[in-house]
């Protein structure tokens, strides 16, 4: 991989992490400096409902690349039962063009042409949550910053019970408002189908949303 642009063909499995944080970038690089045609497919690691390999609960991406075309394609972030191993590929693997070439969207998990239509609209909304966001105030939200199905944002503090600990710190996380009505609005929308495609688009909750 090292060198000029490779000119033949190029096939490997890899952890997704790999393609959901910026910490990753100089990988990442390396892929998209080494082949002019990139396809990137995303697949879950959580056993509900199933995994690719047996055994192996990593959330993995596969690349194919090349330089028989330009671009850069991925796939959605893809889900299946177990009884669908043998169609996952013909049947539930497709590819989008992704419009996005630098930030935390660069490779987004689009899979469709209406994915990258809401996605595009959602990036170039003007106002943001983070507009509202305060360094501490009345309106208080708590989300669960590792979503799989959903996101969970509450303003109350979760039941939690550990001999060690008063709260979950490890995955709670809390931000401020000005007041309430804010914080209820703004919970809503974290909650929203429409901000989980968001996340799912990018691999994880990015400190990027609140911007």
């Amino acid at each position: 991989m090292r060198g000029e642009k490779f000119r033949g063909r190029f096939g490997v499995i890899v952890p997704l992490s790999g393609f959901s944080t910026s910490r990753m970038e100089e990988y990442q690089n390396l892929i998209l400096n080494r082949f002019s045609f990139n396809c990137f497919s995303f697949y879950s690691g959580d056993a509900h409902p199933s995994v690719l390999f047996d055994g192996v609960k990593y959330r993995l991406a596969i690349i194919l690349s090349g330089a028989s075309s330009n671009g850069t394609f991925n796939s959605g972030y893809i889900r299946w039962y177990a009884e669908e191993r043998s169609i996952l590929f013909p049947c539930k693997l497709s590819y989008e063009i992704c419009p996005f070439s630098t930030g935390y969207l660069r490779f987004a998990k689009l899979g469709t042409p209406l994915s990258s239509s809401v996605i595009c609209k959602l990036v170039n909304t003007r106002t943001t949550i983070g507009v509202y966001l305060r360094k501490t105030g009345r309106g208080h939200v708590t989300y669960h910053r590792s979503p799989v199905f959903w996101i969970r944002s509450m303003d109350f503090e979760p039941y939690f019970k550990s001999p060690v600990k008063e709260r979950s710190t490890d995955h709670l996380k809390d931000i401020y408002f000005e007041n309430q009505k804010i914080a209820k609005a703004a919970g809503s929308i974290i909650n929203s189908s429409l901000f989980l495609r968001l996340v799912l688009c990018s691999g994880k909750l990015s400190k990027y949303y609140w911007r």
